[in-house]
């Protein structure tokens, strides 16, 4: 199971949210939108508006987490 975390270099909880799962030793990609367009649009057109966007990628039941809170709300539940 890896995550996949949508943010931007300037966003907190983008960070944050990197560090948290750097710290659970989680495997996860980082796909920074300021960089890739596909990546931006992807966001745009599933009508999320800010970041970090987290999701699971690999088998899991609920592939979006959400945001930050969200990311650590259910990693406390795990």
């Amino acid at each position: 199971m890896k995550y996949v975390v949508y943010g931007s270099p300037r966003c907190a909880y983008c960070n944050s949210a990197k560090d948290l799962l750097d710290h659970k030793g989680l495997e996860y990609e980082y796909r920074d939108i300021s960089q890739n367009e596909e990546w931006k649009e992807f966001l745009m057109s599933s009508g999320f508006r800010t970041v970090p966007q987290i999701f699971v990628e690999g088998g899991a039941e609920k592939p979006y987490i959400g945001g930050y809170d969200s990311l650590c709300a259910h990693l406390q539940s795990s």
